[in-house]
């Protein structure tokens, strides 16, 4: 009976019986599903010796020996069963054809515990299984890259997939559609939340594991990395007793981080809080948390609304996905309240276009915003392998950046502890946008981004990119990290380094600082780059009377 999860024995109607020399007898209300055969086998690495047995009769005897279902399994679908797993203390690659060919334990569920066991030890956010033509691929995200981490035979893939679908509780029948499921990993000191995903490709089934640490520790705010300005800023507006923060940007920017660490850093014996997430990522021991069940009619609206009556101080609410999630937020914000929460976009600014484009008033929006926080996630540079460097022509080009505004830089050469990358961990970059009275004015005018924008540069708002330049010069990160994760930068709109005017793409200097931006060739008005020595246009040497015509009005 241990063989299989008792789950999985009601949910297949299937129940071992007997095992003698490799031969299990197992008994199947319909021995005729060759695929659920196929797979078992496969997955126990045992012969089958298959009874076929009533429905009714497997249920009743699947209840004799595993218990009673219990009543409230339906209303509790995210009771996992956890499964142990060793983290090996090695920094040695995994032996695929050592685990599959060793005896004992199944081959395939030595091989996806070695996969689970390394991508712990190493710190992955996910596993990748990717079924291609002549193998396997198993690769680990580490600090937001994928890494190649084993390659497995081809005729393991689909065993692999049973083995995770059965631990997931997913139907290991079905191969043609997606699906989703949960495992719950304990590792030494730690428990795990994995969130798997199968996807039908042309070579099988593609699964990704969403790796989920429920045992967390919470970190504090100066350890995100924000600069003293921006921490000043961001303690500041938590400390209000009502309003909305939100931190925006893509997934795995290290929004939900940010909100665990301001709702720390709010805590207090004489107040109240409450979290609403899918899933709930760390456990706070005096906060209220609820776990959102789309499927059970447990949805965000729903969620928001109970916890309401619940007579919180402070409600942190995963993501606000749609207007109905939106309007209760602001209204909770206007009502008392303190909400954090976050959102998908791409600068601080733009979280005013997206909830209008969610339907929220705008008035709303003016009324009830305290801060908005947009940040990214840059790899930081390895302190035991970085060496002072000189910036490359092409990122300073894509960066649209001169050399002496960047100046000496680092670069890490790769060493054992950072595994050859020159980098170890990530740390922030952030925008804090404080919502001020003018900020509110324009806002309730309709005013375009770029206007909201310049007013809150004004008012002492760093971009994103200003502040990864200034991680950059400070030795902390690189450029082509910046590149990486910003991408390129864009001269329309760019301030003017000197006054931080705007400017406009054809400006050479800046009209009201006079701050050289480019310098332009005075015969053809080419835009050129400092090592050159020629206009590759019009063939004019790049000589010193160019450095006194930056304007590109000179005559020939």
């Amino acid at each position: 009976a241990g063989l299989l999860p008792p789950e999985f024995c009601r949910t297949n109607l299937v129940l071992p019986l007997r095992l003698e020399d490799g031969l299990l007898t197992i008994a199947m209300a319909d021995p005729s599903d060759i695929f659920k055969r196929e797979n078992l086998e496969m997955l126990l690495g045992l012969r089958l010796n298959v009874v076929m047995a009533k429905g009714k009769d497997l249920e009743q005897r699947i209840g004799a020996v595993y218990g009673a279902l219990p009543d409230e399994a339906e209303a509790a679908p995210d009771v996992m069963e956890e499964i142990d797993i060793v983290i090996e203390d090695t920094q040695e690659e995994t032996n695929v054809e050592e685990l599959l060919t060793s005896s004992g334990v199944p081959p395939v569920v030595r091989v996806v515990h070695a996969v689970l066991s390394e991508a712990l030890r190493r710190g992955a956010s996910d596993i990748h299984i990717e079924p291609r033509l002549k193998y396997t691929a198993v690769r680990f995200r580490i600090d937001g890259l994928l890494q190649d981490r084993m390659r497995l035979p081809p005729n393991v893939q689909a065993a692999v997939a049973s083995r995770i679908k059965v631990l997931a509780k997913m139907d290991i029948a079905e191969k043609r559609r997606p699906q989703d499921g949960r495992i719950t990993v304990r590792a030494p000191e730690r428990m795990v939340d994995l969130r798997v995903s199968t996807l039908p490709t042309m070579h099988g089934e593609n699964i990704v594991l969403r790796l989920l640490d429920l045992g967390g520790t919470v970190r504090h705010i100066e350890a995100l990395g924000l600069d003293p300005d921006n921490l000043e800023r961001v303690r500041k507006v938590v400390r209000r007793p009502q309003g909305i923060l939100i931190c925006t940007g893509p997934t795995g920017s290290g929004k939900t981080t940010m909100l665990y660490s301001l709702l720390r850093e709010h805590l207090r014996p004489t107040s109240s809080y409450g979290t609403i997430e899918d899933p709930v990522e760390y456990y706070i021991e005096s906060a209220a948390q609820v776990h959102v069940r789309e499927k059970t009619g447990l949805s965000f609206p729903v969620a928001l609304r109970s916890m309401l009556r619940q007579d919180p101080d402070v409600i942190l609410v995963g993501e606000i996905r749609d207007r109905e999630t939106a309007q209760i937020a602001f209204q909770a914000a206007l009502t008392g309240h303190l909400v954090l929460s976050t959102l998908h976009t791409n600068s601080a600014v733009a979280t005013v276009t997206r909830l209008v484009n969610l339907g929220v008033e705008r008035y709303l929006i003016a009324s009830g915003i305290e801060a908005v926080i947009a940040q990214r996630l840059l790899r930081a540079l390895c302190e035991r392998c970085r060496r002072p460097t000189q910036p490359e022509g092409d990122v300073l080009r894509l960066l649209d950046l001169r050399p002496e505004e960047v100046g000496e830089i680092q670069k890490g050469v790769g060493c054992e502890h950072c595994n050859q990358t020159g980098y170890v961990g990530r740390s922030g970059v952030f925008e804090v946008l404080e919502f001020t009275d003018r900020l509110r004015e324009l806002i309730l005018a309709g005013s375009r981004q770029s206007e909201l924008l310049e007013v809150a540069r004004d008012d002492g708002m760093r971009t994103l990119f200003e502040d990864a330049l200034g991680k950059v010069q400070a030795g902390l990160t690189t450029l082509d990290e910046v590149l990486r994760v910003l991408g390129p930068r864009a001269v329309a709109g760019r301030p003017c380094p000197g006054c931080a005017g705007p400017l406009e793409p054809t400006f050479a200097v800046c009209p009201l600082c006079g701050y050289e931006v480019r310098r332009l060739c005075p015969k053809c008005s080419t835009h050129l780059v400092e090592e050159w020595k020629y206009c590759p246009t019009c063939g004019r040497p790049c000589n010193s009377e160019l450095e006194e015509c930056t304007t590109g009005t000179c005559a020939p």
